[in-house]
């Protein structure tokens, strides 16, 4: 890259922030905004006119754009980052020209367990790592000019901001949404900490490979699950892609059905019952077998003398197993009691299995039906067909190995005769079931928001108000997750710096809700859940304006690189080298390397810094060539081949308007309206590649009609109004060169209309 190009982004980036260009306020923008019309059609405004477009400021609408704020590790960003939010710059900087009210702030998700780790291993404060770690971010996201109000630019690890985590932790406990309860959680010992089911792989911790096992612990959760119908419903009233919507309701899990009580047989214990879940009452008719889970709390009270050896080895086989290891590999064995069909009549056999359970309260128990899929319960399964075992009549989707079991038809009656409501009795009744469970809110780790409560007299009661921020230390014995600080931030973002409260309920209305939320895959349903679930609460407290947070998403493809690999381990690309098609090592290419596409990791060593491009080509190449590289909702592989070429296209673009003399000919060209056309439609749509492709071929249409020197002052404008949300930096300093008594960004021109 040349040193002027580096200059001038430099520049421009300077001008931004000292002007505070992308500051979002909500009314005083007026003197930052009111060269919304071209050079030279404000000259002559008469005060009157002005007064009128001050007042029309205030009446404008207004545009929420929000990125998922990163987790700044110590890594850095690396190129896969930025295309959610290079996307998400061109939109507001579109929005800003075409007369919105812009909101664009950015923040840092910066508790976590990593943090706390690497801390640790360098014997260092985690504050201070976790500090130099958000600068790293932060001066990488700056280079990219990207268009962030920084005065609202916020950490989930500082003590003003998770005050207010603490302090509706609290309100969460006063109203009952926050409960303690005992849980089978995922226990490291080495790393200290209870773990997520995604945090484990094949019994070990994902971060360490340190061994898991699971423990029953008393635990603070959320009732996420009471939340279950309108968290279903209120995804009907979203602008989200379909995939998402539906990975959501598949998640919550809402079914609408019948409990069924099974009363153990020959027993005089009437209050001794197992309650199951079925949403055909014919099923019930069919029943096959009963399974309880090794997590039951009054296992033993469904487990017979004769079998209990059997069952507590299975027991605590299943407490060194995480639950993905125990969908994985389900293990059955017969308890040796029977429970009673509340229809046939008929004994049923009751298994303890090692797989848990996806039911809410007081469901206890899975019902297998003879011949039907088990449809209320799909999460199960492996490649084993259930004959093999001698098992007849059991779904082979549902399958798994079997100990000690000896399985038969128990239904003997026919299968054709309907359940009537008649035939339902007091042991069948309506229930809604949510596969969904609560959510469980205890971290056993330094580096999180400390729970907000103390014991006192085997009570939990909050610390007084006065005392929060409760700030971080190794003598709280539990924090909250990670989630916790990344459920509200779009709430505190209207509202930054207020010390009263977490944020003004009146300025908070001005933005939310979030117009649109981008961000990656990988967050379809965790984050996205929790967030408008804590949202939801906050609107049943009267604290948010608004019950849905986010109005439409944008979820990004991965950006994948090539990984290396010899016999699993892992090789840095630099010692790799193409060979006759093939990929060798360059010192012994006798050895083939193994590659594969992968999303960028640094454990992967397919990590690209945005560093080294911007040194070389510069932001706005970089910032094209990310869009140019596909779809933005699809995976794309990273090529560094056209990087060349955009760098090339805004050579051209440069050199053309500093050696073209503009015209004042103001004349439309039907090639300058296609232009308009096309690029409104790529941003309304995100079809940003398409409009890269079209800056390409428009300046090869500039260079044919410029042969002579000249430029008409309208196509030139209307050019450079059209390039500035993508290649800002360079269409600032032509934008200037051309316009050389404008005062204020481009940005403060209206994007153009096309002529009809």
């Amino acid at each position: 890259m040349s040193n002027e190009i580096a200059e001038l982004e430099t520049k421009w980036q300077r001008f931004w922030d000292d002007n505070e260009v992308f500051k979002a306020e909500e009314g005083g923008e007026f003197e930052r905004e009111i060269a919304h019309a071209l050079p030279g059609e404000l000259s002559n405004q008469q005060p009157s006119e002005e007064k009128h477009m001050r007042d029309n400021y205030t009446n404008r609408p207004k545009f929420y754009g929000l990125c998922m704020i990163p987790y700044p590790s110590g890594d850095g960003l690396h190129v896969g980052h930025l295309l959610g939010y290079t996307a998400l710059d061109v939109i507001c900087r579109y929005k800003r020209m075409k007369g919105y009210r812009v909101l664009c702030p950015i923040g840092w998700d910066s508790f976590g367990l990593p943090a706390e780790r690497y801390a640790e291993q360098v014997n260092r404060d985690v504050r201070e790592v976790t500090k130099e770690n958000i600068e790293k971010f932060k001066s990488q996201v700056k280079r990219m000019g990207f268009a962030y109000d920084w005065s609202r630019e916020l950490a989930t690890s500082d003590p003003k901001y998770y005050k207010w985590t603490q302090w509706m932790f609290q309100r969460f406990h006063e109203c009952g949404i926050a409960y303690r309860d005992k849980q089978m959680v995922n226990w490291c010992p080495e790393l200290n900490t209870v773990l997520a089911n995604e945090e484990v792989k094949n019994g070990l911790s994902e971060r360490g490979g340190y061994q898991v096992y699971r423990k029953g612990a008393e635990q603070w959760l959320l009732r996420i699950s009471q939340y279950a119908k309108r968290l279903t419903e209120g995804l009907d009233s979203l602008e989200w892609p379909s995939a998402i919507v539906d990975a959501q309701k598949k998640w919550i899990g809402l079914e609408h059905g019948y409990k069924v009580t099974f009363r153990l047989e020959n027993s005089d214990h009437a209050t001794i019952a197992l309650y199951g879940f079925e949403t055909d009452l014919e099923r019930i008719k069919n029943v096959e077998c009963i399974e309880v889970t090794v997590d039951m709390d009054n296992l033993s009270d469904f487990v017979h003398p004769s079998a209990a050896g059997r069952v507590e080895n299975l027991v605590q086989n299943a407490s060194k197993m995480s639950n993905l290891e125990r969908y994985d590999n389900k293990l059955l064995e017969d308890t040796g009691v029977r429970v009673l069909n509340p229809i046939t009549g008929q004994p049923i056999k009751v298994f303890v299995t090692n797989t848990p359970l996806l039911f809410s309260k007081p469901i206890n128990c899975r019902i297998v039906s003879r011949n039907l899929t088990q449809s209320n319960d799909t999460d199960l399964g492996n490649n084993v067909t259930p004959k093999e075992h001698g098992v007849s009549g059991l779904d082979p989707s549902n399958t798994c190995s079997l100990i000690n079991v000896e399985v038969k038809n128990s239904y003997t009656g026919s299968d054709t005769q309907p359940v009537g409501s008649h035939e339902r009795g007091p042991d069948i009744e309506p229930f809604v079931n949510v596969k969904m469970k609560d959510w469980i809110f205890s971290r056993c780790r330094y580096w999180g928001e400390p729970i907000p409560l103390k014991r006192h007299d085997g009570q939990y009661i909050p610390v007084d108000e006065e005392l929060l921020p409760l700030e971080t230390g190794p003598e709280h014995e539990e924090t909250m997750p990670q989630w916790a600080g990344s459920s509200w931030h779009y709430l505190r973002f209207c509202d930054p710096s207020n010390d009263k409260l977490p944020f003004d309920k009146n300025r908070a209305e001005t933005w939310m809700p979030v117009d649109l939320y981008v961000g990656g895959t990988e967050h379809t349903v965790s984050h996205l859940l929790y967030a408008r679930f804590w949202n939801k609460v906050l609107f049943d407290l009267g604290i948010s304006p608004v019950e849905e947070p986010f109005k439409r998403i944008l979820l990004h493809g991965i950006i994948r690189n090539a990984t290396f690999s010899v016999n699993g381990q892992p090789i840095d690309p630099q010692l790799v080298v193409k060979h006759k098609g093939r990929y060798v090592l360059q010192e012994d290419q006798k050895t083939e390397v193994d590659v594969k596409l992968e999303k960028m990791s640094k454990s992967k060593n397919n990590v690209i810094s945005p560093d080294d491009i911007i040194d070389n080509y510069g932001a706005d190449a970089l910032r094209l060539h990310l869009l140019f590289l596909g779809p933005i909702r699809k995976d794309k592989v990273w090529s560094e081949d056209g990087l060349a070429g955009v760098a090339k296209l805004l050579d051209r673009i440069y050199d053309l308007f500093r050696n073209v003399v503009i015209t004042e000919n103001s004349d439309t060209t039907t090639e300058v309206n296609k232009l308009v056309e096309d690029i409104t439609w790529d941003i309304e749509n995100h079809h940003f590649n398409l409009a890269v492709a079209s800056f390409f071929k428009f300046c090869t249409y500039l260079e044919n009609i410029t042969k002579n020197g000249t430029m008409e002052r309208n196509v030139a404008n209307t050019f450079l109004r059209l390039l500035a949300p993508f290649a800002p930096h360079l269409a600032e300093e032509l934008w200037h060169l051309l316009n050389p008594n404008f005062i204020g960004s481009i940005l403060n021109t209206s994007f153009p209309l096309a002529v009809l």
